[in-house]
């Protein structure tokens, strides 16, 4: 049985994700290990400042200042900052040439605009029909009143029934309660 293109175009896409979210993790757990360690080689260095070791120094100062900053900072938090660094490095290098630069617009057209569109057209119908319902409405707002009975009006009644049938809006007869059965309004 044979795979169908779309459904091939799904697993390929799926791998590659799988790939991406590996290569993220990858990235998490590298950086992670990374910051602990320089941590724990920052331990020695706080221990000098603590003892007061080149206090004088300008430069063992602003040393001290810098380990214990990068101690005050949760190691997920900076772990996090440093794997989102190096990737988007990665993608900096990878997007850097005309044709990378190509290939993330299209991925963004194809991602995200294409998507949409049906979303925006139907958005954009739904306003027009109601404007061009509005307007109607107004244009059509009138009233016909027929007075005596006879022949002569049920032929123009039928008339003006089947014109207005024509332009797609049925009219609504109504009776007219001061002049009794002989008075019809069409709305």
């Amino acid at each position: 049985m044979g795979v169908s293109k779309k459904k091939l175009t799904a697993y390929v896409g799926m791998v590659l994700m799988t790939i991406g979210a590996i290569r993220t993790l990858i990235l998490l757990f590298e950086s992670w290990a990374m910051v602990r360690e320089e941590r724990e080689a920052d331990e020695e260095l706080i221990q000098l400042c603590k003892n007061g070791s080149a206090r004088s120094s300008l430069k063992m100062r602003s040393a001290c200042l810098q380990a214990r900053a990068d101690k005050a900072s949760p190691v997920l938090l900076k772990a996090l900052m440093v794997a989102l660094g190096t990737a988007f490095g990665e993608f900096k290098e990878s997007v850097s040439s005309y044709y990378g630069l190509m290939t993330v617009c299209l991925f963004i057209l194809a991602s995200l605009v294409l998507p949409m569109l049906p979303w925006l057209r139907a958005v954009l119908s739904f306003w027009s029909v109601d404007e061009e319902l509005d307007e109607d409405m107004e244009s059509n707002r009138h009233h016909v009143v027929v007075v005596g009975g006879g022949s002569h009006a049920r032929k123009r009644l039928g008339f003006m029934r089947r014109r207005q049938r024509s332009q797609t809006r049925t009219p609504e007869l109504e009776m007219s309660p001061y002049l009794g059965d002989r008075v019809l309004e069409l709305t």
